[in-house]
């Protein structure tokens, strides 16, 4: 038989349980709830781009778009693959929402160039599309020719790393003991850049901050300039993000270049 006392105490224990699985549950709703809303606008942004697009004579798609459909896709880049002119990330929609809710044979693999110019940054404040175009984007020309000079000094493949390592984390916001740490930073920065541009498009050498799948994206472009061997592989030692990539450079073996802390 339990006393006054422990009945007393057990009944708080039950309430005190009972408490802490309604807000569990109150917590998983409202998570499946911002799932939901995501994947609705998600989907109305990509049927919006589709209808844009199957408007156009011309769905094929060029090796810069499929380059950026493969890293779209597989958040991946070989030591062989170059980023030209005409690259392009898009954040905000996922390839899967894109796949399931248009005709990929009338629209293209991934929503074209041009109808993601048509998106107004007031329409949808989700979507950032980073660019790489060096004729758009006096940033990134600037960035590669200080890079052409300065490899010059660079005599061994480690130097020529770490300096292009230190240069791009400085550059796109500093280091990080987590990318989590930036990611306020980085929503602020492209708010305020895509205000400024009248576009959800960002050119990458205008970005005053980087998540790590921007920094590897600069590395590698940087690095294909002077011939550095550069991959990019999906997933970041520092951060959780789902978008997450790291820089591989080849000497020797393959080395993890790290460029947030």
């Amino acid at each position: 038989m339990y006393s006054d006392a422990e009945a007393e105490s057990e009944s708080e224990r039950n309430r005190m349980s009972c408490g802490a699985d309604e807000e569990e549950q109150g917590s998983f709703k409202s998570l499946a709830k911002q799932t939901e809303q995501s994947y609705q606008l998600q989907l109305a942004l990509a049927l919006r781009l589709s209808s844009h697009a199957s408007s156009s004579s011309d769905h094929s798609s060029s090796p810069t778009q499929t380059l950026s459909h493969r890293f779209w896709v597989d958040g991946c880049l070989q030591y062989s693959d170059k980023i030209l002119d005409g690259f392009y990330l898009i954040h905000g929609m996922d390839a899967y929402t894109w796949t399931l809710s248009t005709d990929l044979q009338n629209v293209g693999i991934i929503p074209s160039f041009e109808s993601l110019m048509s998106v107004e940054p007031s329409d949808d404040s989700s979507i950032v599309v980073v660019a790489v175009d060096k004729s758009r984007d006096p940033g990134l020309r600037e960035l590669q020719n200080r890079v052409a000079s300065l490899s010059n000094n660079w005599i061994t493949t480690k130097d020529a790393t770490d300096q292009l390592a230190s240069l791009i984390c400085n550059r796109m916001g500093g280091g990080s003991l987590t990318e989590e740490n930036l990611v306020i930073r980085w929503k602020e920065c492209t708010q305020l850049l895509k205000s400024c541009l009248h576009s959800v498009i960002l050119p990458i050498g205008s970005l005053p901050i980087g998540l790590c799948v921007h920094r590897a994206l600069l590395f590698k472009v940087l690095a294909d300039l002077i011939n550095l061997p550069c991959r990019i592989a999906k997933g970041c030692k520092y951060c959780r993000n789902d978008v997450g990539a790291s820089c591989i450079v080849q000497f020797g073996s393959d080395r993890f270049v790290a460029l947030i802390k």
